[in-house]
């Protein structure tokens, strides 16, 4: 194994560095800083253009969140004509059928014989 430095675009005369461990690194201590100077350079090139991405990320996000909200008025008009508050009074007001009452055995007996088909209908809208 040699032990002068394997920079590789040119010979390089001079002895490897050595590792903290004892073993040797594969440069010299001149090309060593060099190459960790361009890393350097590289990596913090690196993050400022994931930074830029990411901004630009976000502007584009809060473009696409930053919609019109929708017009709302509380005091909007309710509108409802005479059907509507004759149906709204009938629900309210009046008092719900006693079906009990209405289908004990003996009315239900001598009624069922006049049932119609709207009767049975009508019927099953009030349960």
């Amino acid at each position: 194994m040699s032990s002068t430095c394997r920079y590789s675009y040119k010979e390089c005369p001079h002895p490897r560095s050595t590792k903290k461990d004892g073993s040797p690194h594969a440069l010299c201590e001149f090309h060593r800083k060099k190459a960790n100077a361009i890393q350097r350079t590289y990596a913090s090139r690196r993050r400022r253009e994931i930074r830029a991405f990411k901004q630009r990320q976000n502007a584009e996000l809060a473009e696409l969140v930053a919609l019109d909200p929708i017009p709302y008025s509380p005091t909007s008009d309710v509108t409802m004509d005479d059907v509507d508050l004759a149906v709204l009074d009938a629900f309210v007001f009046e008092d719900p059928i006693n079906i009990d009452a209405w289908l004990d055995e003996r009315n239900f007996e001598s009624f069922s014989d006049t049932l119609t088909c709207e009767d049975i209908d009508s019927m099953w809208t009030f349960l």
